[in-house]
């Protein structure tokens, strides 16, 4: 299956929602090379059990999940997805339309990351909690950090 996103001016690109234990995998191994990269290229008196991950590795992953996961596209050139196909894309379509590919994938980011999008909370009768606050999103804040700690 795919998710077709809305690029703006009669655009789209599909992204896989599709994942499974192999994906779940395929993401924790780049996960973990890239954390062991990162620890082996610090000094020994700056590594932790489980460092965090720099912001550029962090993109570097993001990128390499956007790229596995944009599988079709109207806009020439955006698939395979690469960092020039998404320059190109800001520059035809605006950074909403990155925006809302990486929205896409950010989802599907948290599902191999183990964290699930909460359901909306009701009162029983299927109505909201009426909370005076304003609606509340059914789904968490993108976490943009890989934060699989790989096991055994």
């Amino acid at each position: 299956m795919a998710e077709k996103v809305d690029l703006g001016k009669g655009d789209w690109a599909e992204i896989n929602d599709d994942i499974g234990y192999e994906d779940r995998k395929w993401w924790r191994i780049k996960v973990a090379g890239v954390r062991k990269a990162e620890a082996a290229a610090r000094p020994p008196e700056g590594q932790d059990t489980a460092p965090d991950i720099s912001m550029a590795a962090n993109l570097g992953l993001i990128e390499e999940l956007t790229a596995r996961l944009v599988t079709a596209s109207s806009v020439p050139g955006l698939v395979p997805w690469t960092p020039g196909a998404a320059e190109a894309l800001s520059h035809s379509h605006g950074l909403e339309a990155c925006d809302a590919i990486e929205d896409a994938v950010i989802t599907q980011m948290n599902r191999l990351n183990g964290v699930a999008t909460p359901k909306p909370q009701t009162n029983g009768d299927g109505s909201g909690t009426g909370s005076s606050d304003g609606p509340q999103s059914p789904h968490p804040e993108p976490t943009l950090e890989p934060s699989i700690t790989p096991s055994g």
